[in-house]
């Protein structure tokens, strides 16, 4: 069995993610694994279908090479249970192969590229696995919804569960209840506290946060206003800020004039935004985690006609924020993750776990990130 002890890389990765080691070899030997037990489940029946086909020859008449009516019947009513049987049988094998194996997943919502590409890439590598079924929920940002979805998962008896924490702390409540069902608990994107999780799935974040903020203190020349949006329930946002705040405290010129929470839902975000740039008409730079509620500031902004004064960095690389820092100065850079990664390595390691085949990850297992700008979005 293969192992990966606590310390020892899955991803031998550098400080900006040129590497990745991965182990596709374990996903053929998780199928060749339902091959070769269907197989043998298969020539199984059929030995004992021609033992008994065998006991009819050795019971009949020997001196004739002639079946009699009452052998003859019995030999057509072995064969046909037997060609019966076996139909059963195979219909019941394609049944239980495909839902052999189940893996919940819950994400934080379906609202942005960044979920979407991230589901995109769980149902392409669960298509490498023909026993496989998937379950998808999205909370929709409410820890409340997450917790009674992650619950109702543990309650259908899936293999293993998926998580993308809205709160990492308020979630970890169910993940505990899920533990105690003897459920492996993947962390993907965002870490999960208080219960047991098997590994974390997800970007540096810490690193994600450190690009933006270098780009935003060569952009101001070491000078500057600095607005910083934050999200304290999110746990990879906070380490997006943590990252920021590194880079930050060894540049004196740089001046954090405001700290806010991004208000949830959505919706409040314009008004946020126009709220934001009233009461700080000196802003010269914004910091966002996430491109969906930098895209969000660019629009009241530019409503505003303040876009042409601020610009700002953000995280996620949607489409929309590359699009506009190809058309506009204002939004100046965004860190790249990879989504549809993080989606993919956490139905592969799930997968692995589960069969047998991994039973020890490294504790976190890094996707690579990249800053995007002007200079090289395309």
């Amino acid at each position: 069995m293969t192992q990966f002890r606590a310390g020892e890389p899955v991803f031998d990765c550098n400080g900006h993610g040129d590497c990745c080691f991965f182990k596709p070899a374990l996903i053929l030997k998780v199928k060749m694994q339902l091959i070769i037990r269907t197989l043998d489940n298969v020539l199984s029946g059929m030995k004992a279908g021609f033992k008994s086909i065998l006991n009819i020859f050795k019971h009949s008449n020997g001196k004739s090479r002639m079946f009699n009516q009452k052998s003859s019947s019995k030999l057509s009513t072995t064969l046909l249970a037997l060609i019966l049987g076996a139909s059963v049988f195979m219909a019941g094998v394609e049944e239980a192969q495909a839902q052999r194996y189940r893996i919940g997943v819950s994400l934080k919502s379906a609202d942005s590229d960044f979920w979407l590409d991230l589901t995109r890439g769980i149902k392409e590598e669960a298509k490498k696995y023909p026993g496989l079924k998937v379950t998808i929920v999205y909370g929709e940002n409410d820890p409340l919804t997450q917790i009674a979805q992650v619950e109702s998962l543990a309650a259908a008896g899936v293999d293993a569960i998926l998580l993308a924490a809205i709160d990492a702390k308020a979630v970890g409540s169910a993940c505990k209840a899920v533990n105690k069902a003897g459920i492996p608990v993947f962390a993907v994107d965002t870490d999960v506290y208080g219960c047991d999780k098997i590994t974390l799935i997800a970007s540096d974040n810490v690193l994600a946060g450190q690009l933006g903020a270098e780009y935003i203190v060569k952009r101001l020349k070491g000078k500057g206003n600095l607005i910083l949006m934050e999200l304290p329930q999110s746990d990879s946002i906070r380490a997006r800020l943590e990252g920021v705040d590194k880079v930050l405290k060894n540049e004196p010129g740089i001046t954090v004039i405001h700290r806010e929470a991004i208000k949830q839902p959505a919706s409040e975000w314009p008004t946020q935004a126009e709220n934001l740039l009233t009461a700080y008409p000196n802003v010269d730079a914004f910091y966002f985690p996430f491109d969906a509620v930098a895209v969000a500031f660019y629009r009241a902004m530019r409503g505003m006609g303040r876009d042409k004064d601020i610009f700002f960095a953000s995280v996620d690389a949607i489409g929309e924020a590359k699009k506009l820092i190809k058309e506009t100065d204002t939004f100046g850079g965004t860190v790249a993750q990879q989504p549809a990664m993080m989606g993919q390595l956490g139905v592969r390691y799930a997968m692995q776990y589960i069969t047998g085949h991994v039973k020890e990850f490294h504790p976190f297992i890094g996707v690579p990130v990249k800053l995007l700008t002007k200079d090289n979005v395309n």
